[in-house]
């Protein structure tokens, strides 16, 4: 079965008392497919100035208010994308279209498996950055490259 499907990724345009909100939005995941609009937040968020339209990441080189970097919030956002692409196409070869309901929960397994293990490593990050060697940063750096 081959279904029309289209994931987008944007920050969401909040107004409070009327003005938009351009600092810390929410991003977004936004998934269509056979007739259906799914919309789920990443946990992510970003400036709007920071946000590349026509890429649907964030620009090179920001940081949010969080300090989460450009390329760790593109990094999971890559990962959302593809884990939720790849989940659609395998319901449609299967020729299943899934309920938005399902499309939510597995949305969440997703970000469950992703956030914790990405959290726990800028957690031991963040706590051993006063206790390390030379040789210790070292060693960090080349199992990252």
């Amino acid at each position: 079965m081959n279904v029309k499907r289209n994931i987008r990724l944007a920050p969401m345009r909040v107004r409070k008392k009327g003005v938009l909100v351009t600092e810390n939005a929410p991003i977004r995941l936004r998934v269509s497919y056979a007739g259906k609009r799914v919309d789920m937040l990443t946990g992510l968020s970003i400036d709007l100035k920071d946000w590349d339209d026509s890429n649907n990441r964030v620009k090179a080189n920001r940081i949010n208010k969080t300090g989460q970097t450009s390329d760790e919030i593109n990094y999971l956002l890559n990962i959302y994308d593809n884990d939720m692409d790849r989940y659609l196409f395998s319901s449609f070869a299967q020729e299943v279209i899934p309920e938005e309901e399902e499309v939510k929960l597995k949305f969440q397994e997703i970000r469950a498996e992703y956030d914790s293990t990405y959290s726990l490593n800028i957690n031991k990050r963040e706590k051993k950055k006063d206790e390390l060697s030379l040789y210790d940063v070292f060693d960090e750096f080349t199992t990252q490259s």
